[in-house]
C-alpha cells in the first residue's frame, strides 16, 4: 500500500511538474506531427529573441515537410533573413497557399498586409483569426498585435489579457503586457511590474524574462534591481547575446546610482558650507 502511495505521490509531483508549460498549438496542414512540433518550438524561441533556433528548427520542419507552408510563411518573418531570403520564404508559402487550412490563410493575409501596407486587411485577417479560434492564447496574441498597431492600446492590452485567460502559461501575452504598461500610455509601473514577475516565476530558466523584470526596474529608476535581474539573467545564460548586453546596462546601472550618492553628499556638503 505505502509504495502504491508513494507511486501515485511521484507521478502527481511530475505531472505538477511539467504543468506549468503551455500547451496552446495552432492546428496546421502538415501531417508531420514532428514538423508541427518544430514549429511550435520556433514561435517560442522566436517570442524570446532567439531567432538563429528558430530559423533552425523551421528549416528542420520544412526538410520533412517541404510543402509545409505555415513553416514558410514564418521564416519570411525573421529578422535575421537576408531580403532575397525573406523574399524567396514569402514565394513559398505563397505558392502553396492552396494547401492552406482557414488558419494559416488568416496568416498569411496578415503577413502579406504588412507587405501591401494594408491596415484594414491585417485587422480583418486579425478578427477572423480569432473567430476561427476563440480560444486559442495565440489568435489573440495576434489581434493584441493589431490592436496596437491601430493605436488601440486598451484593446491591445485586453487581446493579451484574452490570451491569458485561455492560457495562463502562454509568455508572450505576459510580454506585451509588460512592454505595454511599461512604454505605452497610460502607463502602470505596478502592472508592469506584476506581470513580468509572473512570467518570470515559470521561466526562470530563461534569462529573457529576467531582463524584462530588470528594464521594468530600470524604468522605474530601480537601479540597483535593474542590476541584479541583469546579473541573473547573465548567470542564466539562455539568452548570451541579449544578457551579455544588458551586463552594459549594469554597470550603466550601478554607476548612475553611485553618482546619484556622490552628488547627494555633494549637495549635503555644499550646504554645510553655505551655513557655515
Amino acid at each position: 500500500m505505502k509504495r502504491l502511495l508513494s507511486f501515485s505521490v511521484l507521478i502527481l509531483l511530475l505531472f505538477n511538474c511539467g504543468s506549468n508549460k503551455s500547451d496552446t498549438k495552432l492546428p496546421l496542414s502538415t501531417k508531420s506531427i514532428e514538423a508541427i512540433n518544430l514549429y511550435h518550438d520556433a514561435l517560442q524561441l522566436n517570442s524570446i529573441y532567439k531567432e538563429d533556433k528558430a530559423k533552425s528548427k523551421l528549416l528542420e520542419a520544412v526538410r520533412l515537410d517541404s510543402n509545409f507552408a505555415a513553416a514558410y510563411l514564418l521564416l519570411s518573418t525573421l529578422g535575421i533573413n537576408t531580403v532575397s531570403e525573406t523574399d524567396s520564404y514569402y514565394d513559398k508559402a505563397s505558392g502553396l497557399k492552396g494547401r492552406m487550412n482557414d488558419i494559416e490563410l488568416c496568416f498569411f493575409d496578415i503577413r502579406s498586409s504588412y507587405r501591401d501596407n494594408d491596415i484594414n486587411k491585417r485587422v480583418q485577417a486579425s478578427k477572423k483569426l480569432v473567430n476561427l479560434l476563440p480560444n486559442n492564447a495565440i489568435a489573440h496574441e495576434r489581434m493584441s498585435y493589431t490592436n496596437y498597431e491601430m493605436a488601440d492600446i486598451n484593446g491591445s492590452r485586453q487581446s493579451a489579457l484574452n490570451a491569458i485567460d485561455n492560457d495562463k502559461y502562454y509568455s508572450p501575452a505576459y510580454t506585451i503586457l509588460v512592454n505595454s504598461y511599461t512604454f505605452a500610455e497610460p502607463k502602470s509601473f505596478e502592472k508592469a511590474e506584476m506581470y513580468a514577475k509572473k512570467v518570470l516565476g515559470f521561466n526562470k530558466d530563461k534569462s529573457f524574462y529576467h531582463v524584462m523584470l530588470g528594464d521594468v526596474y530600470r524604468a522605474q529608476n530601480k537601479l540597483e534591481k535593474a542590476a541584479e535581474k541583469y546579473d541573473d539573467a547573465y548567470d542564466v545564460g539562455t539568452n548570451n547575446w541579449l544578457s551579455a548586453a544588458k551586463q552594459v546596462m549594469r554597470i550603466q546601472c550601478l554607476t548612475l546610482k553611485r553618482l546619484g550618492k556622490d552628488l547627494i553628499r555633494l549637495l549635503m556638503r555644499r550646504e554645510q558650507i553655505i551655513k557655515k
